[in-house]
């Protein structure tokens, strides 16, 4: 469950670059279809439905972490990203991917090692470009 709640880290970190810069084109139109799954995964009454939906949400997840990458890497300035969520979200997906070859979730064994490659560029960039200013 924990892990899961992580995602609604997502909306936290575009509102904080809300906050401080214009939203570019694509971000509002990623957040509300985010936040549409989420929704529909609520109201989803067969088992194979919740599936495929947590599927399509939890792949939803990543372009956020890629827009934080190309940011990053754009403005070649960390700024104030936190090297602590980043550690905590590679620790829960190493544990989740394992848990997902112990179940056989298709899904899972493919989004976390995806996860923990970007997580731990998200790092890297941040020491990178922390170290540079």
């Amino acid at each position: 469950m924990f892990n899961g709640l992580l995602g609604f880290l997502c909306l936290y970190v575009l509102r904080g670059l809300w906050k401080f810069k214009d939203s570019e084109w694509y971000e509002w139109p990623i957040t509300a279809t985010f936040i549409a799954i989420i929704m529909l995964m609520i109201i989803a009454n067969e088992i194979s439905e919740k599936e495929m939906i947590f599927s399509v949400a939890l792949f939803g997840i990543l372009p956020f972490g890629f827009f934080q990458i190309y940011e990053i890497w754009k403005n070649k300035n960390a700024g104030k990203v936190d090297l602590r969520v980043q550690k905590v979200f590679i620790a829960t997906s190493i544990f989740w991917f394992f848990y997902s070859i112990f179940l056989g979730n298709l899904s899972l064994m493919i989004f976390n090692p995806i996860s923990i490659g970007m997580n731990a560029t998200i790092i890297f960039l941040c020491k990178k470009y922390r170290l540079a200013t």
